[in-house]
């Protein structure tokens, strides 16, 4: 039996079943406490600061460049624009994750230092992380 015990209902769901194995063997069991999945606030909290970034670089007057029928075209920064191009590249080379879902709590803090320098040093644009209080109980 392998389970996530993830809610005292599944402990003791889990403690219910030890109770009814039989006695004529022997059994061997392991625990390990799992990481912490980021939070539902600390992804509200991504999306602000990516929104807030995207904001700051275009009203600085910097846009991305892509390449389009082999011409090079500006356009303003978006928030899905900037997680996709430059949080996600930091993700998977910094932790060699495809998704934010995949990221732990403590993963979200050191993609945000990567990305708030890179944007500090190259466009003179950074940000502060929001708040739990700015973040609200969305």
């Amino acid at each position: 039996m392998k389970t996530h015990l993830s809610s005292q209902a599944k402990i003791n769901e889990a403690i219910a079943h030890l109770l009814t194995l039989p006695t004529d063997g022997s059994y061997e069991f392991e625990a390990k406490k799992l990481p912490h999945q980021r939070t539902i606030k600390q992804n509200a909290g991504m999306w602000l600061y990516l929104s807030m970034t995207a904001k700051a670089l275009n009203e600085a007057g910097f846009e991305m460049v892509v390449t389009i029928a082999k011409k090079e075209v500006q356009i303003p920064w978006t928030k899905d624009t900037l997680k996709q191009v430059v949080w996600d590249g930091i993700m998977v080379k910094l932790l060699n994750k495809e998704s934010t879902t995949e990221l732990e709590t403590d993963e979200v803090t050191q993609v945000y230092e990567v990305m708030n320098r890179f944007t500090s040093d190259t466009f003179g644009v950074g940000m502060n992380f929001p708040s739990k209080e700015s973040i609200g109980d969305g």
